[in-house]
């Protein structure tokens, strides 16, 4: 093992400014569509939060009448995501109880 990282430490190049300096493009392309995806995850999030007017008038982050946690109720009860949920937990661990099974029988 010891050998392993000692080699590994040998392959490393030191850090060379001009190659860096190549890959700044693509750096800041990457950067932005981070950033991007990350507001939009967070505008998602508060969103949820918010009412419907708010969202329209683009005050997804005012929450001036506070945080709607009955949209994930109405949501949940509305569009039948218990079911859905189900059917996820299901497909997530019926090939656990298979292989379960099989071991046991």
């Amino acid at each position: 093992m010891l050998g392993k990282k000692n080699k590994e430490k040998e392959m490393r190049e030191p850090f060379n400014p001009r190659k860096e300096a190549k890959l700044l493009p693509g750096y800041i392309i990457v950067g932005i569509w981070v950033f991007f995806t990350i507001f939009l995850l967070i505008w998602i999030v508060a969103a949820s939060f918010s009412t419907a007017p708010e969202i329209m008038r683009g005050e997804v982050f005012k929450f001036e009448s506070g945080f709607h946690f009955e949209n994930y109720v109405n949501a949940w009860n509305a569009n039948n995501i218990s079911t859905f949920f189900l059917k996820y937990l299901l497909g997530i661990f019926s090939p656990y109880f298979i292989r379960l099974s099989e071991s046991i029988f």
